[in-house]
C-alpha cells in the first residue's frame, strides 16, 4: 500500500504490510502545517518522532524531516493507536533527496479502524504485493529495502528449540548481508517458564530482538506474529500442536521436528488434515540428509556411479539419550520409542538410498546399559539403547541399521555403506569424507573426498545440516507453493511406520509387515 502526498505540502511514505495487517490498519500520516500550529502539537508529535529517532544505529535516519509529519495526534488517532506506535519498525529510511520508506511489522489481533481510502487526507493505491513472505520485487535499492520478511514463531524452547534459534540468528545474518529476503525470529512459545527464559537469554547473546513470549502454541498462532512455525516440542505434542496450525485461519507454514509424530495414526490424521490446507507447506525435520557427507552419497548413488543399488548399511554408535524437561524421552508412550523416536533418520535415508518403500522389518533390540538406575514417578525408563534392524523394500533392495548408544569411544557417530552391483559408496560422520570404489578397480581404486557444503554458516548439534534444513524450508515459503517442501509429510509417515514396524518385532519376536502398522 502506497500513501502518496504532493510533494510540496508533506513527506511521501511507502508502507509495505502483510496481508492480514494491511486489513487492520494503515499508518496516517498528515500534511505539513503551519508554523504556529506545528508548535501547538509539538507535543503529541513527540511520541511519534522519538520512537523514528531511536531506529537501530545500523539503520539511516533524519529525524528532523520526520518532525514535519502530521496534522496532529488528534486527527491520525482515528487511524493509528499507541499500541502500534509501541511496536519495532523492521526498516526506517529517511534521506533528504530520495523518497523515505517505512517497512512496519503489525500483529493480525490489533484490530483498528481501517483508513477509508477516499480520507482527504490520503491518496491510497492498492498495489499487487506479494505477502510478508513473497518474492522480493527487482529494482536496485528500492527493492532491496522492500525485501520480504519471513517470521519465525518457535513452538518447544527446549534444547532442539534454541537449536532452530541459533540456526535462524546465523540464516538471518547471511540473508541480511545479501539484502535478498529478511528473516526474524518474533515469538517463542513453551509451558515452562525456564525454557522461556533460556530461549529469550540465547536470544539476546545472538544480538536478536527479544521474542514475545507465549505458554502455549495456541497464543502464539492468534498473535499473529509469525508466518512460519518451528514445531521442537516433545514428541507426543507434535499431533495435537500440528492438527491446531492446520486447523487455523490464517496460514502459517510448518518445519516439524522428527518424529512426525509418535503413532501411525496420528501420522496419517495429520497427513488427511493437511490434504485440506494447499496454503501451507509443511516439512518434517529429517535433516540427516543434509549433512554434507550424506548428501554427498546420495548424489553420487543418483548418478549411477554404483550401479542398482542392493544393500544400504547405517551403523550409529553413539552416546546416550540426554535428559529433556520432565525426562519425557525417557519412555515409549511419550518419545514413540527409540526406533521411532532416534532411528527415524535413518529409515527415511534407507528408503532414499534404496529408492524404494519397505515391505517388511526384522528388529531385535533391547535396554542393556543406559537408564536402567533411573527412577522417575516410581517408574523404570522402557527405551531401548541397542537394536539391529533389517528392512526389505519392494525392489528387492535390503537395509541395515546397526545401533548402540553406548558407544561414545566412537571415532565416527555415523558410518553408511552403500553397496551397487558395480561399485560401493561409504560416508562418514563427524569425520565428514566419502569413500567411493568400484568392484573394477578393487581396494587400490577406493578414492576418498572431503564433504563440504560452503553455505553452512553454523555446524551446531548437526554438523550444519539443520542450516541447510532451514535454507530449504525458506526456499520453498518464498517459491509460494511452486514446489514442494524436500522431506514431506509421507516421508515423516514411512520413517515412523518403519520405527513402529521395528519396536513391534522386537516385542513379538518376528517379522512385521509394513501392511500390518500402516
Amino acid at each position: 500500500m502506497e500513501l502518496v502526498f504532493p510533494r510540496k505540502d508533506a513527506i511521501t511514505f511507502e508502507v509495505v504490510m502483510n496481508e492480514e495487517s494491511m486489513d487492520h490498519i494503515m499508518v496516517a500520516v498528515a500534511r505539513k502545517k503551519a508554523d504556529k500550529v506545528m508548535q501547538k502539537e509539538e507535543r503529541d508529535l513527540q511520541k511519534f518522532s522519538s520512537i523514528l529517532a531511536s531506529a537501530p544505529a545500523r539503520k539511516k535516519l533524519v529525524a528532523d524531516e520526520l518532525v514535519v509529519v502530521a496534522e496532529s495526534k488528534e486527527v491520525a488517532g482515528d487511524m493509528i493507536s499507541d499500541v502500534v506506535l509501541d511496536q519495532p519498525f523492521a526498516h526506517m529510511e529517511v534521506s533528504g533527496m530520495m523518497k523515505p520508506h517505512l517497512d512496519i511489522e503489525v500483529p493480525s489481533t490489533v484490530h483498528q479502524k481501517p483508513v477509508p481510502t477516499t480520507h482527504p487526507l490520503l491518496t491510497c493505491h492498492s498495489k499487487s504485493r506479494p505477502d510478508s513472505f513473497g518474492e522480493t520485487p527487482a529494482g536496485g535499492r528500492e527493492a532491496a529495502m522492500a525485501a520480504a520478511v519471513v517470521r519465525y514463531g518457535i513452538v518447544g524452547v527446549g534444547m532442539m528449540g534454541r537449536e532452530h534459534l541459533h540456526n535462524l540468528a546465523h540464516l538471518a545474518g547471511e540473508l541480511q548481508r545479501e539484502q535478498s529476503v529478511r528473516v526474524r525470529v518474533t515469538c517463542l512459545a513453551d509451558p515452562h517458564p525456564e525454557s522461556l527464559l533460556l530461549g529469550l537469554r540465547l536470544a539476546a547473546e545472538l544480538g536478536l530482538p527479544a521474542p514475545q513470549t507465549f505458554s502455549g502454541h495456541r497464543e502464539l498462532l492468534n498473535s499473529g506474529l509469525c508466518d512460519a512455525v518451528v514445531v521442537s516440542s516433545p514428541n507426543m505434542t507434535h499431533c495435537e500442536i500440528l492438527m491446531d496450525i492446520l486447523g487455523f485461519t490464517r496460514p502459517h507454514h510448518v518445519l516439524v521436528e522428527k518424529p512426525l509424530c509418535t503413532t501411525v495414526q496420528d501420522c496419517k490424521k495429520v497427513i488427511e488434515a493437511a490434504k485440506q490446507r494447499p496454503d501451507i507447506l509443511v516439512q518434517v525435520g529429517l535433516e540427516y540428509r543434509y549433512m554434507p557427507p550424506v548428501a554427498k552419497l546420495i548424489d553420487i548413488v543418483k548418478s549411477g556411479t554404483l550401479g542398482h543399488v542392493r544393500m544400504v548399511a547405517i551403523r550409529e554408535h553413539r552416546f546416550p539419550f540426554l535428559v529433556k524437561v520432565n525426562n519425557w524421552n525417557r519412555f515409549n508412550c511419550n518419545s514413540g520409542g527409540t526406533l521411532v523416536e532416534k532411528c527415524c533418520h535413518f529409515f527415511d535415508l534407507l528408503r532414499l538410498f534404496a529408492d524404494a518403500n519397505p515391505v517388511r522389518v526384522m528388529a531385535s533390540g533391547a535396554i542393556d546399559v543406559n537408564h536402567k538406575d533411573e527412577v522417575y514417578d516410581g517408574k523404570v525408563p522402557d527405551i531401548i539403547d541397542n537394536a539391529y534392524v533389517i528392512v526389505e523394500f519392494d525392489n528387492g533392495c535390503r537395509g541395515m541399521l546397526d545401533l548402540c548408544m553406548f558407544a561414545e569411544g566412537s571415532k565416527n557417530e555415523q558410518e553408511i555403506s552403500v553397496v551397487g552391483d558395480i561399485g560401493k559408496g561409504e560416508a562418514f560422520v563427524p569425520e565428514s569424507i566419502v569413500r567411493v570404489g568400484k568392484r573394477a578397480g578393487g581396494r587400490d581404486g577406493v578414492e576418498t573426498v572431503n564433504a563440504d557444503d560452503d553455505r553452512i554458516k553454523y555446524q551446531g548439534l548437526h554438523h550444519g545440516s539443520s542450516y541447510l534444513e532451514h535454507l530449504n524450508f525458506l526456499s520453498a515459503i518464498r517459491d509460494q507453493g511452486a514446489c514442494s517442501p524436500t522431506i514431506n509429510l509421507d516421508d515423516g509417515l514411512l520413517s515412523v511406520a518403519i520405527g513402529v514396524a521395528g519396536q513391534l518385532s522386537i516385542e513379538k519376536g518376528r517379522f512385521v509387515t509394513i501392511d500390518e502398522v500402516l
